[in-house]
């Protein structure tokens, strides 16, 4: 607690004092805690901040959740704040993105005949993982597989860790 006092002397040299007592209170420190990349095919989440108690803005829910499917790619901005007992309050700012799915896609191809020698499939973008009746090269063996419909699939993850698949049904053709 610090006091002030004021010391007045009119005209005719009369004094007077008046003291007053405040209290500075401490400013509060709002935080909230950053969030790792966002796939635009994530769950709702929720942001955490420190202290609790605040209020959220922006591109949040009054709670602080945010859904990356219903907004799609892009960058957004949350915001808290947080109001102490004493009326004090201070906000925080966290600009966050939501990273695109990647596109991948497999060349059509085929078909093939039993026979066939071993056939390189291709895809974009390039560095992906192959499954399914592909082998993890990205070939198929038409010998191997036997006549039928086969579905080879092509997943690609992006730096933000987000990951898409695209799956082509490959014909063999039986020997006649």
């Amino acid at each position: 607690i610090y006091s002030a006092v004021y010391y007045y002397t009119d005209p005719e040299g009369c004094q007077g004092t008046d003291t007053i007592s405040f209290e500075v209170f401490e400013l509060p420190s709002a935080e909230i805690i950053p969030v790792e990349n966002i796939c635009e095919d994530a769950s709702p989440l929720t942001l955490d901040a420190i202290p609790t108690g605040g209020t959220w803005s922006g591109a949040v829910t009054m709670t602080g959740t945010f859904d990356p499917i219903l907004n799609g790619p892009g960058t957004y901005q949350a915001i808290y704040t947080f109001e102490n007992a004493a009326g004090c309050s201070d906000a925080d700012t966290l600009e966050f993105s939501v990273a695109p799915l990647p596109m991948p896609s497999i060349a059509a191809t085929g078909p093939f005949c039993e026979n066939d020698t071993i056939q390189q499939l291709s895809a974009t973008p390039a560095g992906g993982i192959w499954s399914g009746a592909a082998a993890s090269q990205g070939t198929i063996d038409p010998g191997n597989l036997g006549s039928g419909t086969h579905d080879v699939v092509y997943t690609f993850t992006t730096g933000e860790g987000c990951m898409a698949s695209d799956t082509f049904s490959v014909e063999i053709l039986a020997l006649p």
